[in-house]
C-alpha cells in the first residue's frame, strides 16, 4: 500500500476530496504563472502545495528545510501537485526544490522504498 499523506491529508487514488478539505491541509489551486507551467490534461484541475510534508511507503518522509541557521546549502523547499478530473484524484507529483544534492540522495531513498514495496522497476531512467 503506497499509504500516500500529504500535510496529513491522506491521498487515495479514484476517491473524491472535498474542497473545504483541501484547504484545511494548505492546498490551493496554481496562479497564472503556475498554470502556464503545469502540464495536465484536458478536463483536469490541479490543486497545489508548497513547502508541504509528504509521507509515503510507511518509510518515506519528505519535508522543507526553510531555517537558514543551519547554511543555505542546507534549505530545501518541497512542492505537490494532485491532478483531479471530476472530484477524483488521478495523479499527484512532488518535487523537492532548490537543492540538487539533497534531490539526488532523496530521490534514491524515495526509489529504495517504493522498490522495497513494489519489487525493482522493469527499466531504470538515468
Amino acid at each position: 500500500m503506497i499509504n500516500l499523506k500529504i500535510n496529513e491529508l491522506r491521498i487515495e487514488f479514484g476517491k473524491t476530496i472535498e474542497i473545504p478539505e483541501l484547504k484545511k491541509h494548505k492546498f490551493k489551486k496554481p496562479g497564472l504563472l503556475g498554470k502556464l507551467v503545469i502540464k495536465k490534461e484536458s478536463g483536469q484541475t490541479v490543486w497545489w502545495s508548497k513547502n508541504c510534508k509528504i509521507f509515503c511507503f510507511d518509510d518515506f518522509y519528505l519535508f522543507p528545510n526553510l531555517d537558514t541557521s543551519f547554511g543555505a546549502d542546507m534549505m530545501l523547499g518541497t512542492s505537490s501537485y494532485l491532478f483531479f478530473k471530476g472530484n477524483l484524484i488521478k495523479k499527484v507529483t512532488f518535487q523537492l526544490v532548490g537543492n540538487a544534492i539533497a534531490a539526488k540522495w532523496i530521490t534514491e531513498k524515495f526509489t529504495e522504498s517504493a522498490s522495497n514495496l513494489f519489487g525493482e522497476p522493469q527499466a531504470k531512467s538515468n
